[in-house]
């Protein structure tokens, strides 16, 4: 099977830190806000001023997450697909981070289309934490979407999106359908 996978909110804890930041600036974060409450040009600007820490090399991983990758990685094809070309630093700080971490995976792609990349691949599923992304990618294409749950993406059911705990329920998730396909 083939795999999408986002890197923070999935793999990498990038909240956190950026609340840790913002705090320190005098906000107070809105948890159950993407974008913590923030108008998007405040948010940008906010994140340019932190990305010049390299968060990319040194932000934590979520519990479960490189060993759920690695897992998943042995029996399909891993697409890694993030947003994190943003900033300046963003594709070689990931590549050393990923090297770093020995993220198993067979493609790497930085973009915010990531509904037109799972299409693109023929996606069988897409592992995100945006529940917006969430739409877009089973809109654009025939992946299924595993939405890890966070504050942020409550939302009601929806059909091909599966709300799971971490990483660890969406290995335990693949390997059972996987005895169907």
């Amino acid at each position: 099977m083939k795999i999408g996978i986002d890197l923070d909110g999935v793999v990498y804890d990038i909240i956190g830190p950026f609340d840790k930041f913002i705090k320190e600036k005098g906000i107070t974060p809105v948890e159950t806000e993407y974008n913590r409450g923030l108008e998007k040009e405040v948010i940008r600007n906010y994140f340019q001023e932190m990305n010049k820490q390299n968060p990319f090399l040194w932000i934590p991983t979520f519990k479960y997450a490189v060993e759920g990758v690695n897992k998943l990685a042995e029996d399909n094809s891993i697409f890694i697909i993030t947003h994190r070309d943003w900033c300046e630093n963003g594709r070689v700080d990931t590549l050393k981070r990923l090297e770093k971490d020995n993220v198993r995976f067979d493609y790497l792609s930085f973009t915010k289309k990531k509904g037109e990349k799972a299409a693109h691949f023929g996606l069988d599923y897409f592992i995100e934490d945006s529940i917006v992304n969430a739409r877009y990618i089973k809109q654009m294409s025939k992946a299924d979407v595993f939405l890890i749950d966070r504050p942020y993406n409550q939302a009601d059911k929806e059909s091909r999106i599966f709300r799971v705990k971490d990483m660890r329920e969406v290995v335990s998730s693949i390997g059972s359908i996987g005895n169907y396909k």
